[in-house]
């Protein structure tokens, strides 16, 4: 996967999306080493998905043909 931005972020620093329509998603990184905690806070209206589930999630979510 090519990435369009890659940051270097500290425990307690993150990022801020803003969405086309305005809603803000901040991921912050709740904890670092070999494994990095990410946390985030968005509108519940808002899906987050872990990338290696992303796929199964859209297909169940995906309506009947």
């Amino acid at each position: 996967m090519a990435a369009g931005l890659v940051v270097a972020r500290k425990r307690d620093e993150g990022v801020t999306i803003v969405t086309p329509s305005g809603e803000r998603i901040k991921v912050l990184v709740v904890s670092g080493g070999n494994q990095v905690k990410l946390g985030f806070q968005a509108d519940r209206s808002v899906t987050i998905y872990r990338t290696e589930l992303e796929g199964k999630q859209l297909k169940q979510a995906a309506p009947a043909r």
